[in-house]
């Protein structure tokens, strides 16, 4: 087709890279003739993400859980502080007006199959622990990805904590505007949720 490859670098934007950091990769990566794309960072690990909802009493899920994943030991330091660098978090969508986006059933169901590296299907996108994969790709009927998806308790467990509104980035005009809040007005003033049009590749 004589067409080259599209590149896109993200970048995710935390409360200490929005200075000169953010400005430097936006010119390095143009320099290139590549998009740049500057999108808020979220705890993109469902596991963890579920476990630091429960750690801080966010959590709204109380019914069957898995036995690993009740047993997991608390979050670490270093994610911990990667969480204080954020600026959008996991309770967001269980606060204020992002409560009409929950959602009774997953996007991700009937739509995206995830294959892990070894093969095994992944519940979803962010799910990342392999106690948490379904079985094997080339053996599984999909009906039973799908059926996993409706009946595995860290499925439920999102949604009762609207996660999947949170991990697909629902309201993202609202979601900008809640993190340019966060911000001081000096590094808030021009930074674009993921998607700037003028930065996009011809």
């Amino acid at each position: 087709m004589k067409a080259g490859p599209r590149v896109s670098v993200f970048y995710h934007m935390y409360t200490d890279n929005l200075g000169e950091d953010f400005e430097r990769m936006k010119e390095y990566v143009e320099s290139l003739g590549f998009s740049f794309s500057p999108n808020w960072s979220r705890s993109i690990c469902m596991e963890m993400s579920l476990k630091y909802l429960r750690e801080n009493g966010y959590s709204r899920y109380h019914g069957e859980t898995i036995k690993w994943f009740d047993d997991m030991p608390p979050l670490t330091d270093a994610y911990k502080n990667g969480i204080k660098r954020m600026i959008y978090l996991p309770q967001d969508y269980l606060e204020g007006k992002w409560g009409e986006f929950w959602l009774d059933e997953c996007p991700m169901n009937g739509r995206i199959i995830n294959i892990r590296w070894n093969g095994r299907l992944s519940l979803c996108s962010w799910t990342f622990d392999d106690r948490s994969s379904v079985s094997e790709y080339l053996t599984t009927p999909i009906e039973q990805l799908w059926e996993a998806r409706r009946s595995s308790p860290i499925c439920k467990e999102c949604l009762a904590n609207n996660c999947a509104s949170y991990m697909n980035y629902f309201d993202m005009d609202g979601i900008d505007q809640a993190a340019r809040n966060r911000l001081s007005p000096d590094l808030a003033s021009n930074r674009k949720f993921f998607g700037d049009n003028e930065t996009a590749a011809p």
